[in-house]
C-alpha cells in the first residue's frame, strides 16, 4: 500500500472518528443545558477527570458492561488508545476473569476527560460490541440521579447556561461541516482511484491455451493482457504474491512464475523433488513470512502440507490437525490460515493456522458457516480475512473472532463458488457459476452491490483471481508476448 493512500486512509478515518466525537460533545451539551435548567449546579458539571455524565453512563450501566465485555477482546484496543497503561493493564489481568470488567471501569471512570471517547472508539472497532455502544449512547442521565441538593439557581450557573446554549450551536456547525467533509471524501468521484491503485487479475486456462486478463472497475469489463501460453497441464494450483505483483502456478513437477511488470513474464523451473501429493482438490497460498509457497489439502490426501521455495525446492511440513478438501487458504499477518473444507461427505466450519516459526499447524477458531471451495482473502490492512461463499463472513485476529456479515446472506444465497479479492476499500467478489455477475463489496460502508460484468469471449473460465498491489499508481504495459 502507497504511503499516499495509507495517509487517506487515515484521515478519513480520522474525520469519522471526529464526527462521531463532535455527535457525543453534542449530546453531552445538551444534557448539560437540561441539567442546568433542573437546577443542576454548575460547579458540579464541570469537576475535574471524567464529565460526570460520562462516569454516570457507566456507573448505570456498570452490570450490563461487566456482563458484555471481554476484557481479553479490548486490551489491545485500550493500550492502542492509551485508555490503559501496560502497568494497570497487568494489574487487571490478575484479578479474576469475572472482575476484570469491574477492575477497568474503576480505573476508566478516575480517568481523563477523553478516557470516555477513547473507550468507545475502543468497542466501535468491534462489531459485536455495536450494542454495547448503542446502549451507552442512549442512556438518559436525569438530574435526580447526581448527588447535590437542589436549590435556586446561582448568577453563576445561569450565565454558563447562556454559555453552554452557544457551545452547542457551535457544536451543531462543527457537525454539519465534518460530516461534509467526510462524506466528501467518501463520495469524490476520484476516490475510487486513490484508493483502490492495486489491479484484480485472472488467470485463465483451456485447451486452446492459458491467458492472464485484468479487470476493468470501472467499465466491470475483463481485458486480456499479451497472447496466450501453453504448457500447463493436469492439476494445478495458483498462489499469488500481491506485494511483488507475481502469481505462482504450481504443477506436481514445475514451477511457473508470471510476473506483471515483466516484458516476457512466464519463467519456469523444475520443482525438485517433484510433489508426491495430488493437487486435486489441494489449496496453495504465497508465504511472505518465509517466501515460500503453501500447499495443503485435498481429496486423496487431506492432511500433508508441502512448501515450495521459489527457486523450486520442495519439502514435506507437519501435517494438518485434520483432513480439509478445498478449504480457504490464506496469509494474515505472516500467518496461513485453513478454514473449513470438506470432510467425511460433508462441509465442516473448524479452521487451524500454521504457525511460520515452528511450521506447525494449530488449532484456529472455527468459522460462522460450514463451507468448502469458498473465496477467501485477507484486507490490505491485515487486519481483517475474509470468507464467502454463500454468505460472507469476517475474521479479526485481535478478538480471534468470526462474524457472519447479515446484510449478505440473502444477496449471495443458492449462488456457486467464489472468488473474493480485496483492492483498497472494497471486496470484489467473482461468482464461478453466474460469471456474468461481480458483486463489489464496500468495506466502510457495509454495502453490497452486484454489477453485470462483460466476458470477452463468453466462454471464459475462472481459474484464479487475485490482486497486485500497484505502489505506483500506473498500470503496467500490456506487451506481454506469446509464451510456448
Amino acid at each position: 500500500m502507497s504511503n499516499f493512500k495509507k495517509g487517506l486512509n487515515k484521515k478519513t478515518k480520522a474525520l469519522e472518528e471526529n464526527a462521531d466525537d463532535v455527535m457525543v460533545d453534542k449530546e453531552l451539551l445538551e444534557t448539560r443545558i437540561r441539567l442546568l435548567a433542573e437546577g443542576v449546579p454548575y460547579k458540579l458539571l464541570i469537576e475535574p477527570g471524567m464529565d460526570i455524565i460520562h462516569r454516570e453512563k457507566l456507573k448505570r450501566n456498570r452490570t450490563y458492561l461487566e456482563d458484555e465485555i471481554d476484557f481479553d477482546n479490548i486490551q489491545s484496543g485500550l493500550l492502542e488508545n492509551n485508555v490503559l497503561t501496560t502497568r494497570q493493564r497487568n494489574k487487571i489481568r490478575d484479578k479474576p476473569k469475572s472482575q476484570q470488567i469491574g477492575e477497568f471501569l474503576d480505573i476508566l471512570a478516575k480517568s481523563g476527560p477523553e478516557a470516555y471517547h477513547k473507550f468507545r472508539h475502543t468497542l466501535k472497532r468491534y462489531t459485536h460490541y455495536t450494542p454495547v455502544v448503542k446502549v451507552l449512547d442512549e442512556t438518559k442521565i436525569e438530574a435526580k440521579m447526581l448527588p447535590y441538593s437542589p436549590g435556586a439557581q446561582t448568577e453563576e450557573s445561569e450565565k454558563r447556561y447562556r454559555d453552554i446554549v452557544g457551545e452547542a450551536k457551535q457544536c451543531q456547525k462543527r457537525i454539519t461541516d465534518t460530516t461534509a467533509t467526510v462524506q466528501k471524501t467518501l463520495n469524490d468521484e476520484h476516490t475510487d482511484e486513490i484508493f483502490d491503485q492495486s489491479e484484480i487479475i485472472q488467470f485463465s486456462t483451456s485447451a486452446l491455451g492459458s491467458s492472464f486478463y485484468r479487470f476493468n472497475r470501472h467499465q466491470f469489463t475483463w481485458e486480456q493482457i499479451g497472447g496466450k501460453f501453453r504448457g500447463i497441464r493436469g492439476d494445478f494450483l495458483c498462489a499469488a504474491d500481491e506485494q511483488n505483483r507475481a502469481l505462482y502456478i504450481v504443477t506436481q513437477t514445475t514451477l511457473f512464475t508470471w510476473r506483471a511488470d515483466d516484458s516476457h513474464p512466464i519463467q519456469r523451473c523444475d520443482i525438485k523433488p517433484p510433489l508426491s501429493k495430488p493437487l486435486l482438490h489441494a489449496r496453495a497460498c504465497f508465504s511472505t513470512a518465509n517466501e515460500e509457497i503453501i500447499i495443503c489439502g485435498g481429496k486423496k490426501d487431506g492432511l500433508s502440507t508441502y512448501s515450495v521455495k521459489l527457486d523450486g525446492s520442495c519439502f514435506p511440513l507437519c501435517d494438518m490437525l485434520k483432513r480439509r478438501e478445498n478449504p480457504g487458504l490464506t496469509e494474515l499477518g505472516g500467518v496461513v490460515y485453513a478454514t473449513g473444507g470438506y470432510r467425511n461427505g460433508k462441509a465442516v466450519k473448524d479452521c487451524e493456522k500454521l504457525n511460520p516459526k515452528t511450521n506447525k499447524w494449530e488449532k484456529a477458531e472455527s468459522k460462522v458457516w460450514d463451507s468448502w471451495g469458498h473465496g477467501q482473502t485477507a484486507a490490505e490492512d491485515n487486519k481483517r480475512m475474509y470468507a464467502v461463499l454463500n454468505t460472507l463472513e469476517a475474521f479479526d485476529p485481535r478478538s480471534g473472532k468470526w462474524e457472519e456479515i447479515s446484510e449478505l446472506k440473502t444477496k449471495l444465497e443458492g449462488l456457486g463458488l467464489n472468488f473474493c479479492v480485496c483492492s483498497g476499500q472494497y471486496l470484489w467478489i467473482f461468482n464461478t457459476r453466474v460469471r456474468e455477475i461481480v458483486f463489489r463489496y464496500d468495506i466502510a460502508l457495509n454495502k453490497i452491490t452486484p454489477h453485470a460484468v462483460n466476458l470477452p469471449d463468453g466462454h471464459l473460465r475462472y481459474c484464479h483471481i487475485f490482486a497486485l498491489q500497484n505502489t505506483s499508481g500506473n498500470k503496467p504495459e500490456s506487451t506481454h508476448g506469446n509464451q510456448e
